[in-house]
């Protein structure tokens, strides 16, 4: 049968399989080693050196999809673990300071317990294979550029403080390029052995000389603004 009913069934279907998977390629990707020592801040007069507790800190990206046929994509929680870096606290915390290193191989995508937590706009879910397709591309030249560039670099200050209410100025550095970003949605505490910072921002991968996909021309396509939710703890 070739009729237009087979046509139009077979066409649909091509599409469900493409868009499902977020119509990703899956490309081999293997990211370069991240064996580069990390500077350690030097504290100035009166601030105590802190160091990133890689076990406790996490990182989460969400992408958002979006166009005419968005329900058939995904949202995507990435997630960053293996934080390594320092940080220096002054007395009345404005002006501490923090170095992080986010080893790009170490990156997840979609954990079942990540995207629960994320809330209804990840409800869906993505098979193995699109995990595994969206990860290599994320990863790929047209992404992340791993393979050339295996870490992202994060570096930042506390510009104000009010109560546990703290604002950053912080400089993002990924794939060769960097964009400086200021968030005044953050919290930040003391612990028993240190501290603990967390908050959001956003950011445009065109920004850092990515381009978002699209496919079908634009009917689905990743939206170019990202979510960045970050919580990082760190001890004397």
């Amino acid at each position: 049968m070739t009729g237009p009913r087979f046509t139009q069934t077979a066409l649909y279907l091509c599409i469900c399989l493409l868009l499902c998977s977020c119509a990703y390629p899956t490309l081999e990707t293997t990211p370069a080693a991240d064996t580069a020592p990390l500077a350690t801040l030097e504290p100035r007069a009166g601030e105590k050196l802190l160091r990133v507790d890689a076990q406790k800190s996490l990182i989460q990206i969400y992408t958002y999809r979006g166009g005419r046929l968005a329900k058939f994509g995904h949202n995507h929680v990435i997630a960053a673990r293996r934080i390594q870096g320092s940080a220096t606290l002054t007395a009345q915390v404005r002006g501490s300071r923090f170095n992080l290193r986010v080893p790009l191989a170490a990156l997840t995508v979609d954990e079942p317990a990540l995207r629960l937590a994320a809330g209804s706009d990840f409800a869906s879910e993505p098979t193995a294979d699109d995990i595994a397709a969206t990860r290599a591309n994320m990863l790929g030249p047209d992404g992340l550029a791993a393979a050339e560039f295996p870490a992202a670099s994060i570096t930042g200050e506390i510009t104000a403080v009010n109560g546990a209410r703290a604002s950053l100025t912080i400089t993002l550095q990924l794939r060769g390029q960097s964009v400086t970003l200021k968030s005044g949605d953050n919290h930040f505490e003391r612990t028993s052995s240190g501290t603990r910072l967390s908050g959001q921002l956003r950011v445009r991968q065109s920004d850092l000389g990515m381009t978002a996909f699209s496919a079908l021309g634009g009917a689905l396509v990743v939206l170019d603004e990202v979510v960045i939710h970050y919580d990082v703890v760190a001890h004397h």
